[in-house]
């Protein structure tokens, strides 16, 4: 097995450490890249985009995850709207 790679990653927002785990990867429409992190002290999880990647407001922000097989072979596609 591969040793796994510790690459820069955003910094919880609950607690501020910058150790944390991607859960989950899915890709918009209009192709970023989004993912569930979640933080290995205070195991707060959250949502970030890529390019660069940042933390969602969800105070401004909700992501739709779309159902699972609506579109087979393809990546696991997700919308961000404005709240």
């Amino acid at each position: 097995m591969a040793a796994r790679n510790l690459y820069p990653a955003p910094e919880c927002p609950k607690c501020g450490k910058s150790i944390n785990r991607v859960k989950n990867t899915y890709y918009t429409d209009d192709g970023r890249i989004c993912r569930t992190r979640q933080c290995d002290f205070c195991e707060w999880k959250w949502w970030t985009v890529q390019y660069p990647e940042s933390n969602i407001d969800p105070g401004k922000y909700k992501v739709q995850i779309q159902r699972w097989g609506t579109n087979p072979g393809s990546r696991k596609r997700i919308k961000i709207v404005n709240v």
